[in-house]
């Protein structure tokens, strides 16, 4: 899995199929994905990493699914 911070101009490019969780911010997304991403603000190592960056809780990142469309 691969964590990351993306503008929303990349998270639109991105296969929404390969997100398993997306949180959208004013002008960034907060994303994991199994997708690989070159062009991050930020990349993360893991879901605690992540969590520690963002405030989101672990539970949070790991248990919401992802529903592209909506």
């Amino acid at each position: 899995m691969n964590y990351y911070i993306v503008t929303k101009e990349v998270f639109e490019n991105m296969i929404q199929g390969d997100i398993t969780f997306a949180h959208h911010l004013s002008d960034t997304c907060i994303v994991t994905s199994t997708e690989d991403v070159s062009d991050t603000l930020h990349e993360f190592a893991n879901t605690t990493e992540l969590a520690n960056h963002t405030g989101l809780d672990e539970w949070e990142i790991d248990e919401t699914e992802y529903l592209s469309g909506l």
